[in-house]
């Protein structure tokens, strides 16, 4: 690669390599499975496909999960085998994958909103989730479901609009709340709609 670059450009016998893979529809997300697993990564498509890509050999991706609606963010557990994916039905779940068994997918509750972005740490499991809607919270994914304390979400802020100022503001100091107080929250629809396949129109309806 240093010859080629700083060979003459007349030398047309060295040039770089690399691969590539064609998706079905436009990627919100890719993340790496780290330390664990350095030669695949998860991607996201707004088709809800969520695929795993050798690096080794991208040609051929891998469709393991998929949703009903897009997925806007994924990210693994820095010490743990977990996947978190954020979809379009505003909840996150973690998807718990053990070589030679049966994976384990849990739901950590409803969100004010769809997730944007998640956040995950590599020395414990709190994991930040930032909605669309402009909320961002915090989880503990080692939770055991079913108890009470796995309803709740940590609110550290929230983005709100100030009419007197005409400027956006956070506000802390929210604090936890349960699945019920969210599910009051007024939501708030995307302005646009992702578009994830071109669709096969028959003229003569409407004509």
């Amino acid at each position: 690669m240093e010859s080629a670059l700083t060979q003459p450009t007349t030398r047309y016998g060295q040039h770089l390599i690399f691969s590539y893979v064609v998706l079905d529809s436009p990627s919100k997300c890719i993340t790496w499975r780290g330390q664990e697993d350095p030669y695949h990564i998860i991607v996201c498509g707004f088709d809800g496909q969520i695929q795993v890509i050798d690096i080794r050999d991208p040609c051929i991706p891998f469709t393991f999960m998929r949703s009903r609606g897009p997925v806007y963010a994924a990210s693994w557990v820095g010490h743990a085998p977990m996947l978190l994916v954020a979809g379009s039905e505003d909840s996150v779940r973690g998807m718990t994958y053990y070589p030679g068994l049966t994976p384990c997918l849990t739901k950590y509750g409803n969100l004010p909103g769809p997730c944007w972005h998640l956040g995950t740490s590599e020395h414990h499991g709190q994991f930040l989730t930032a909605t669309a809607t402009g909320w961002l919270a915090s989880a503990n994914m080692y939770q055991y479901k079913g108890r009470v304390a796995s309803l709740y979400h940590y609110y550290i802020y929230k983005l709100c609009y100030s009419e007197e100022t005409n400027t956006y503001v956070y506000i802390d100091g929210i604090g936890f709340k349960s699945q019920e107080e969210i599910a009051k929250t007024p939501q708030y629809e995307l302005f646009t709609v992702g578009e994830v396949s071109l669709q096969r129109v028959d003229i003569d309806q409407y004509l």
